[in-house]
């Protein structure tokens, strides 16, 4: 393969996994699967560098990265997605993902002090 090939090729490979994280951000796959199969390609990839084989474990290397970078582009946009929460306690907040009134099983109760009798003047 000449140079001009493995540009080509480096660019078409560029689209596909660009294509594959607008796919999972679209469908809404999670980070996870790109971040694993990112991790499991560089461990191939280093296994074949050690064996002899540099060539196709740089290559896989290089894809390693692509899954890599969709999975953190993916973590990111994920994070953006989600719902922003306002500065609420934590008893305020766990009754309401109950959806009644209970109080949450982790909350701190407060005992009732008894009232004091109102002070007299002069006393």
């Amino acid at each position: 393969m000449g140079s001009g090939d493995l540009g080509a090729f480096a660019l078409v490979a560029f689209v596909a996994f660009l294509g594959f994280g607008v796919a999972c951000w679209r469908f809404r796959i999670s980070y996870r699967v790109s971040v694993v199969a990112g991790l499991v390609l560089l461990v191939i990839a280093g296994l074949l560098v050690v064996v002899g084989q540099a060539d196709v474990g740089n290559f896989l290397g290089i894809l390693a990265y692509y899954f890599l970078a969709i999975g953190v582009a993916l973590a990111i946009l994920e994070w953006r997605r989600e719902p922003r929460q306002t500065s609420v306690t934590s008893s305020q907040s766990d009754s309401e993902d109950v959806g009644h009134d209970t109080p949450p099983t982790n909350a701190v109760r407060l005992r009732k002090t008894p009232s004091r009798p109102p002070r007299r003047p002069g006393a």
